[in-house]
C-alpha cells in the first residue's frame, strides 16, 4: 500500500471507563466490518501531540470518540473536522493544547498530518465510572450508533465495499 492511500481509523477513549469506551468499542467492531487493505485501525489511549504522531503518513484519519457535551441527548452523533476547533490562544502547557494548534505545531515538526480529519462523536452520559459495560442511557442505542458510523464512514472512504453480513452470532445491523 502506497503511503498516499493510507486511511487511519482510530478509537479513542477508556474501554475501562464506561461510555468513554465507546470510541474502542466501535473500532472493534467495525474492524470486524471494514476489509480494505488501505485502511488501518487503531486503539488510542493517548491525546494530543501523541494522537497526530500515530496518524504521521496518512492521508485520510477517523477518530471514533465520547464527548460529553450535555447539549443533545444521549447518543447523538457529532461530525467534526480541526476547523471546528479554537485555536488555542495562551499556550501554558501542551494538555491546553487543541487539536488545530496540535496539527499546526505537528507540520512544523515535520509530521506528516492527514490531509482529511474527520472526528465522530458520540454524546456519551458516564465517564468516570468503572464499567467495561455501556451506561443503560447509551446501550440501547448502540446497535444505531454503529449503524449511524458505519454509514459515515462509508461515505468517507468513497463508498468502498464494507462487510455488512451479521456475524456468528447473528450482531451486526
Amino acid at each position: 500500500m502506497s503511503t498516499s492511500q493510507k486511511i487511519l481509523v482510530m478509537g479513542m477513549g477508556n474501554d475501562i471507563l464506561s461510555d468513554d469506551g465507546i470510541g474502542i468499542r466501535l473500532l472493534r467492531d467495525l474492524q470486524q466490518r471494514i476489509k480494505e487493505p488501505d485502511v488501518e485501525f487503531k486503539e488510542v489511549f493517548e491525546s494530543g501531540m501523541q494522537v497526530l504522531e500515530l496518524m504521521d503518513g496518512y492521508t485520510k484519519a477517523i477518530i471514533l470518540d465520547g464527548i460529553k457535551t450535555g447539549h443533545h441527548p444521549p447518543a447523538t452523533i457529532y461530525h467534526f473536522t480541526p476547523d471546528n476547533f479554537k485555536d488555542t490562544l495562551h499556550l501554558t502547557s501542551f494538555h491546553n493544547i487543541t487539536f488545530r494548534s496540535s496539527n499546526r505545531i505537528a507540520e512544523r515538526l515535520g509530521i506528516k498530518v492527514p490531509v482529511q480529519v474527520h472526528i465522530l462523536a458520540v454524546e456519551i452520559v458516564e465517564s468516570e465510572l468503572f464499567s467495561t459495560k455501556l451506561s443503560h442511557e447509551i446501550e440501547p442505542f448502540y446497535t444505531k450508533i454503529r449503524h449511524d458510523i458505519l454509514k459515515i464512514i462509508e461515505k468517507l472512504l468513497h463508498n468502498k465495499v464494507v462487510k455488512k453480513e451479521p456475524d456468528s452470532h447473528g450482531n451486526w445491523l
